[in-house]
């Protein structure tokens, strides 16, 4: 059996817990999801495009729930003037490798913590 929506299970509902979400400010994730979604359509390069891709659900997750509506408006008007090009690609790597470190965690914590799935039957 494969454990990997099992991993992406366990990686979807740690994300949104509170405890998970407050590592970072909303600013902050916000500033990543805003980044990862340039990236996500501007980068020319496959891998980084797709790990921007990853970056922007990453933080759409940590982001839900934690906001109204009217909070993340305002927080994209405040950061959409300091995202420049100077220093996007400096965040956006900031922001993938926190997303990475935490993918980490998760998977270390579940290949210790689960039990093992049995074996699917045969057919």
């Amino acid at each position: 059996m494969n454990a990997r929506p099992i991993l992406a299970a366990a990686l979807v509902a740690a994300l949104l817990s509170p405890v998970a979400a407050a590592a970072q400010s909303v600013p902050d994730d916000m500033r990543c999801l805003m980044l990862s979604q340039i990236f996500a359509r501007t980068e020319k390069d496959t891998k980084k495009r797709t790990v921007a891709a990853q970056s922007m659900f990453f933080y759409l997750g940590r982001l839900d729930g934690r906001a109204d509506a009217n909070t993340l408006t305002n927080t994209i008007h405040t950061l959409a003037p300091t995202l420049t090009p100077a220093t996007a690609g400096g965040q956006m790597t900031t922001c993938a490798r926190h997303m990475g470190t935490t993918m980490q965690t998760m998977q270390g914590a579940f290949q210790k913590g689960a039990p093992h799935p049995a074996a699917a039957p045969k057919k």
